[in-house]
């Protein structure tokens, strides 16, 4: 039976992150849920001090080969009929602030940053996309990204209705997941795709930078 939490899946690598991502979840976002996905990292000795220091935290034993993607996919399908609302994000996107959900619905996805002009900045892993799923591209719902806001850092945040109808559609069966980190850049394109061709808006969180900061640094 579902609730009226929400759920923030974090995909994450190592430690370095993952305390301040959890620590501002839980202070703005009090009555949230929290699963941590581990990307199949070496060193698991957080999971340990996470578990002991913050009860509403899940730390999944899932062997995540598969980034982001990976993360999403095992959260939303294991817990898509308990929460209505899901927040996908890196654990390197701090929050600043509660994020108000009036600006979505259920036939939108909210995106936390404006990439538009910085498509041209990605044209190796557009190009190797097309190449890797050709049928993708081809399908008569694909809908081009190019001209919308992206799904950038395979962030964002989606009501369960509208990504369970994204993931059970014929597009989404034509890709499969990224095995490598250029894979998951493109699946930031794939994701736009998917969720404009089920008629999923994608809106740009408002003030975006009132509410997130991301942390940039090394990651394999």
């Amino acid at each position: 039976m579902k609730t009226d939490k929400e759920l923030f899946v974090i995909c994450t690598k190592e430690d370095s992150y993952i305390f301040e991502c959890v620590e501002r979840i839980n202070r703005y976002h009090p009555d949230a849920d929290i699963l941590i996905v581990d990307s199949d990292s070496d060193d698991k000795n957080y999971m340990q001090t996470i578990n002991k220091n913050y009860k509403n935290v899940m730390v999944s034993e899932f062997k995540n080969k598969n980034y982001e993607y990976g993360a999403i996919l095992h959260g939303f399908l294991n817990y898509k009929n308990k929460y209505d609302v899901f927040f996908f994000i890196q654990d390197s996107i701090i929050l600043n602030e509660k994020i108000d959900l009036h600006q979505m619905d259920e036939k939108s996805a909210l995106v936390f940053y404006d990439c538009k002009d910085g498509w041209k900045n990605w044209r190796q892993p557009r190009d190797t996309a097309k190449r890797q799923y050709p049928d993708f591209f081809n399908h008569p719902t694909y809908v081009s990204a190019n001209k919308n806001f992206n799904v950038q850092y395979n962030s964002f945040i989606i009501y369960s209705s509208a990504f369970n109808k994204c993931i059970d559609s014929e597009i989404f069966s034509l890709v499969g997941p990224p095995k490598n980190k250029i894979g998951s850049i493109n699946w930031e394109r794939l994701w736009t795709s998917v969720l404009l061709a089920n008629n999923i808006e994608i809106k740009l969180l408002k003030n975006a930078e009132k509410y997130i900061t991301k942390i940039f640094g090394d990651r394999k």
